[in-house]
């Protein structure tokens, strides 16, 4: 199964601002390759801070025309906060499937599925958030040849750390945010150089004004 990865940043590896701001990093051109991205895989997973930030729709899209596969939509919300009245749960024909924690309240699954969503519940680390070995099994379970993960620097970290992605499609913008904006990849400590997370470029295309190096994980 492909597990691959999208992240958009800065020169400097910047995916924010300190206050938050994002839109729009990566070009016009760069979005619409991500919608192709998108497309092409049979499930589209994300963390419950993009969706709180962005209230992130994850549709494949050309313009306003949807493309006639949509990936199925995960999130990973550890405490069930996906709101009712957000974008991901507004898709009828392939409801978005929600990877909680024990500890979740009831009230909110029960929320959740009246609103059409799918939830599940998945064990969860040291650190309350959702244990992606496991997830990652429960998505194998549902069939898919592919995996495409938009998430947050902590959901994106802790998915390389485990060894779950295989491929990064990294969009590089030529502008520079600054030490104080938000990094990329905030979770990845290593103790030392030999335990860093090493990666093998295999491709690197000029897309618009952007950079897109494609690497193998």
């Amino acid at each position: 199964m492909e597990f691959f990865a999208k992240i958009a940043t800065s020169l400097d590896g910047k995916i924010a601002l300190e206050d938050g701001q994002s839109k729009w990093i990566s070009c016009e051109e760069s979005r619409k390759f991500v919608h192709q991205l998108r497309s092409k895989a049979d499930i589209i997973a994300t963390g419950i801070g993009t969706i709180l930030a962005d209230d992130a729709q994850l549709s494949a899209r050309d313009g306003e025309t949807l493309y006639p596969n949509q990936p199925q939509r995960v999130v990973f919300d550890s405490n069930a906060r996906t709101p009712i009245n957000s974008k991901i749960l507004q898709n009828t024909k392939k409801p978005t499937i929600i990877f909680h924690g024990e500890n979740a309240s009831e009230f909110r699954l029960e929320k959740l599925n009246n609103a059409g969503a799918i939830t599940k519940n998945i064990d969860i680390n040291q650190d309350g958030e959702i244990n992606i070995i496991e997830a990652y099994k429960a998505l194998s379970f549902l069939g898919a040849k592919s995996i495409m993960l938009e998430a947050g620097s902590i959901l994106l970290s802790n998915c390389i750390a485990s060894g779950v992605i295989n491929r990064l499609y990294w969009f590089r913008a030529p502008i520079i945010m600054g030490n104080k904006a938000k990094d990329v990849f905030n979770g990845l400590n290593p103790e030392s150089l030999d335990k860093a997370k090493k990666l093998r470029l295999i491709e690197i295309k000029k897309i618009g004004t952007d950079i897109l190096e494609i690497y193998e994980v």
